[in-house]
Order: C-alpha cells, then sequence, then structure tokens
C-alpha cells in the first residue's frame, strides 16, 4: 500500500468518524475510532 493510499484511506476513515458523531452515533464513531487507531498502529509497527 504506497503512502497516499494509506493517506486517503486515513482520510476516508476521519470522513466516517465525523458523518457518525454529526448524527450523534457516539458509540458507532468511538469503534471506528478504535479500528483506525488499530489499523494505523499496525501499519506504523517496527
Amino acid at each position: 500500500m504506497g503512502l497516499n493510499d494509506r493517506t486517503d484511506f486515513m482520510d476516508m476513515f476521519q470522513k466516517q468518524i465525523g458523518d457518525m458523531k454529526l448524527l450523534l452515533q457516539k458509540k458507532t464513531a468511538a469503534y471506528y475510532q478504535y479500528s483506525m487507531q488499530a489499523y494505523w498502529d499496525f501499519m506504523n509497527k517496527e
């Protein structure tokens, strides 16, 4: 996965989280944030 692909993927996650917060879906937004952090940690593991 290239750098731009990874950035686009993270931007997509952020947009989804923002949409869920707007729709007052706090638990789902929290789960997406957790998933995004887990993905980011995995991709940056050394």
